[in-house]
């Protein structure tokens, strides 16, 4: 039985010094998926030199994270997606903790890169932060669109509204904090064929590992978690998490 971890950035250099051995724990703890979003270009194709490297376990993504809008170059982009190497669209979204000034430019890079996604008929990775109602908002212009919330920190809710959009929705070892119930209440309403599981590495370390570096290996521990909050048994939620990655992002993979 193997596992999907639909988000890892394994190519940060936290992992620069011994990523060979983190893609071993991995293996060894039965991850056969790990999905790798991009933040830019450089990383987009860092993620696709791990998957050329380990083609068994690794599939990139590449898109400008909602930070990263001052790097965005639409033409390069397309040049990436146009050698079909990439399995999404991702991170992208919408991000206003930090700085308010940049919300227009944020929105319009990522209308930008929902018309590719229609274009390629690529499943989209999306960072949401304290920007649900205008995210919604511009999914709704883009009929056809689908893909993840990923990393999903919002209320009942706001992930209601998700699922009325076919998106699938990815909670990651935040779900496993002390001050997490509002998401773990939120975890509860999403139907397993709509359910992924992540670690967002190298960050978020799930308990009990918090306070180290996050990896793959450790996604046991929200699944254990994700688990207990829905009712689900661990081995289904592996089964039918494996099974969502592989359908989302259309991977020919071996089955669980």
């Amino acid at each position: 039985m193997k596992i999907a971890d639909s988000h890892a950035h394994l190519y940060d250099k936290k992992f620069n010094r011994d990523r060979g051995k983190v893609i071993q724990r991995a293996q060894k703890a039965k991850i056969g998926i790990i999905i790798v979003p991009s933040e830019d270009i450089t990383s987009g194709k860092k993620a696709l030199a791990l998957a050329n490297e380990h083609p068994e376990l690794f599939y990139p993504a590449i898109g400008f994270h909602p930070h990263n809008t001052e790097k965005f170059n639409e033409e390069e982009l397309k040049k990436e997606l146009e050698t079909g190497k990439y399995v999404a669209i991702g991170e992208i979204g919408l991000d206003y903790y930090y700085d308010r000034d940049v919300v227009d430019k944020q929105k319009e890079i990522l209308k930008r890169q929902f018309e590719m996604a229609l274009t390629f008929n690529l499943p989209v990775i999306l960072h949401v932060r304290d920007a649900f109602m205008d995210i919604f908002q511009i999914i709704d212009e883009f009929p056809g669109l689908y893909g993840v919330f990923h990393c999903f920190t919002g209320t009942i809710e706001e992930v209601q509204e998700v699922l009325k959009r076919n998106f699938y929705v990815s909670f990651s070892g935040i779900i496993t904090y002390k001050n997490a119930e509002k998401i773990r209440e939120a975890a509860r309403m999403v139907p397993p064929d709509r359910l992924l599981v992540e670690t967002d590495s190298p960050y978020l370390s799930p308990m009990p590992m918090r306070g180290k570096r996050n990896e793959p290996s450790f996604i046991v521990h929200v699944i254990k978690k994700l688990s207990e909050i829905t009712g689900i048994r661990e081995e289904h939620l592996i089964e039918t998490t494996y099974s969502n990655t592989q359908r989302l992002f259309k991977l020919n993979v071996g089955a669980t």
